[in-house]
């Protein structure tokens, strides 16, 4: 295991690097900076230690994709940390569905693919550290799979592979891992992965494993994530003008009727708003 460090030229990176705690960031010593994984969006699956309902809040609406797709970033929610590996999207307009590995209850979990294509050792750290520094009592760690997007069907295999899956379930198809502990980022090998994955199983997963599909807060309509969630959640970390961004954030969910209403009434049923003309 080695220590990562940024060049001169990411100075973007520079306020976490040398802030008061900086993040530990490790990488095993089989890859290079240049290395990534074999799939174009692996696709993994993640546990962690739960956090309480209000850390969850605040991580959710900190990390939420909507910002940086619908409004511009941190200028709109000062606080604005984003998470692309990793995605929490239950707010985001552009997207029929509602996904995240934070859950409202505390619970931290998916499976999903990643967010961005061929993440290299770089991006993973460039995406994590941010993280880690606002939330340093994050413990969670992801099984990276060699899979593009998801399991798949036999079909997909050479018989080899898909009878060792068959026997051994997802710790099959990992290739690497990504460990978050004690301030620390670290990309672990497939051996050390495998080891740290089922030790996370054990400790967290939950008896209801269907939460964490990707679609799981899409299927069951979760009531928690209504207005009202949102609303307290913008207020618990200090949204600047909450009254005036909901009122455009409402006018934009309106403005996508105008092409797709069937999923308009679906967000409006969701989140508890008035039915209203689009």
């Amino acid at each position: 295991m080695r220590e990562f460090s940024f060049d001169e030229e990411n100075w973007g990176m520079c306020e976490y690097i040398y802030c008061e705690n900086p993040v530990k960031m490790q990488v095993d010593e089989a890859f290079d900076e240049d290395w990534c994984p074999l799939a174009r969006r692996p696709y993994y699956q993640l546990r962690g230690r739960p956090v309480t309902p209000e850390q969850a809040m605040e991580i959710l609406i900190r990390t939420e994709s909507l910002w940086s797709w619908e409004f511009d970033g941190n200028k709109t929610l000062p606080c604005y940390v984003g998470s692309a590996l990793f995605r929490n999207s239950y707010y985001n307009i552009p997207l029929d569905w509602r996904t995240g590995w934070v859950h409202p209850d505390g619970t931290i979990g998916q499976n999903d693919m990643t967010g961005f294509k061929y993440p290299e050792v770089r991006d993973i750290m460039t995406d994590l550290v941010p993280i880690v520094t606002a939330f340093p009592y994050l413990d969670f760690f992801a099984g990276i799979s060699y899979r593009d997007e998801q399991i798949g069907d036999q079909k997909d295999y050479h018989p080899d592979d898909w009878e060792k899956y068959q026997k051994e379930g997802f710790t099959a198809l990992i290739e690497c891992g990504v460990w978050v502990h004690d301030n620390t980022v670290e990309i672990v090998n497939e051996n050390k992965a495998v080891e740290l994955y089922k030790t996370y199983e054990k400790l967290y997963e939950l008896p209801n494993k269907a939460i964490y599909e990707s679609d799981y807060h899409t299927t069951q309509k979760s009531l928690e994530l209504d207005w009202d969630y949102f609303r307290r959640a913008l207020e618990l970390v200090g949204m600047p003008d909450l009254d005036g961004f909901l009122a455009e954030y409402e006018k934009r969910l309106k403005k996508r009727a105008e092409w797709n209403n069937g999923w308009y009434q679906n967000v409006i049923k969701s989140m508890s708003l008035k039915n209203g003309d689009a």
